[in-house]
Order: C-alpha cells, then sequence, then structure tokens
C-alpha cells in the first residue's frame, strides 16, 4: 500500500525517493514491465544506485529482463553504468552468455572496448568463455580485436589459451594478425 500511495502521489521527501527507487529495483528484478513503467511515470531515477551498487540496467540484465530492458533503454537511462568491479552492461550481457540483451545493447554503447578493472573487454570475456555467437556480435557491432589486457594479451591470446577453439577460427575469420605486436 505505501509503495502505490509513493508511485502514485509523489515522493514528499527524500526517504520516499529512496523508497520509489528501491521499489524500481525490485520491480525490475521480479520482471513487473508494468509496475517498473508507472514507477518511472512517476520519476523513480532511472540510473539509481543502491547502498549495494545496484542499478536499474544492470539489475535488468542480471535477471535477464529484456522487456524491461526495452524499456530502460527507451526512457534514455545512462548506457556506461558499471559495477563495482567495472562491469558495464555490455560485459554483463557477455558475461550471461545473453545474445538477446547484447543485441538490445550493441546500438546503444559508444565504447564497445571498455575496459572493467582486471582490464578486460566484452570481446575478450566472450574470447575467454568460449562465446563464439557473442564474439560474432562484438566484432560485427566494431569491436578492436587488438585491445589487450595489461599481460598485453588480446582476445586471440585469451582464446588460445583456454582451448576455445571456435572463438580463435572466429577472430582468425575476422582476420585478426596471428604476428600483430603492440
Amino acid at each position: 500500500p505505501g509503495l502505490i500511495k509513493v508511485a502514485l502521489h509523489g515522493s514528499k521527501s527524500k526517504s520516499e525517493q529512496v523508497y520509489k527507487n528501491k521499489a524500481l529495483l525490485l520491480a525490475i528484478s521480479f520482471g513487473h514491465t508494468d509496475c517498473t513503467a508507472l514507477l518511472l511515470k512517476h520519476k523513480a531515477d532511472i540510473n539509481y544506485v543502491s547502498d549495494e551498487g545496484c542499478l536499474p540496467l544492470l539489475v535488468a540484465i542480471m535477471h535477464r529482463k529484456h522487456e524491461i530492458l526495452k524499456l530502460l533503454l527507451k526512457h534514455s537511462c545512462k548506457i556506461d553504468v558499471c559495477d563495482s568491479e567495472g562491469n558495464n552492461a555490455l560485459h554483463w550481457a557477455v558475461k550471461l552468455n545473453d545474445q538477446e540483451a547484447l543485441q538490445l545493447l550493441l546500438p546503444y554503447c559508444k565504447d564497445l572496448d571498455f575496459q572493467n578493472s582486471k582490464l578486460e573487454t566484452p570481446l575478450i570475456v566472450a574470447a575467454e568463455s568460449g562465446y563464439e555467437v557473442l564474439l560474432r556480435m562484438l566484432l560485427q557491432g566494431g569491436c578492436d580485436l587488438y585491445k589487450t589486457k595489461f599481460s598485453r594479451r588480446t582476445a586471440l591470446h585469451r582464446a588460445v589459451e583456454k582451448g576455445n577453439i571456435g572463438c580463435v577460427s572466429v577472430l582468425l575469420e575476422a582476420g585478426v594478425d596471428v604476428e600483430h605486436k603492440d
């Protein structure tokens, strides 16, 4: 009852705004698209960061709530947000091997080669994990074949180290130069 009252009548205090924003995260995590839309209509913060570091965009991706992800993107949520380890939306879509989320995100992402705190790009994560389809999607989106981790290892190096022959093949087909040096 209190949540509905705040959502429909607007928040009167900072604590009510936080309450509304936490309700937004709950609506997203449970996949309640209509509740998410209603909370956004009544000024829940689409870019809210909880005390635990949860963000609406990343919660939608982590819980594979694709309709809500579409809604958040339509409402111009910040796309460059990161979790506490520097993983952005693309990193999470790749880590979860979520082709649909990646497809939805690619047109909105300006930096496809963003590195997390471990200096991993989404392309490197896909190559390490053996996700050939995601690797192809990222390459078609324009990822840099030669962006490296601190160890100077490219996506090709990481795919080889992990024995991901399919990813090695995809990278070679994409034209990676095996003799490339920084």
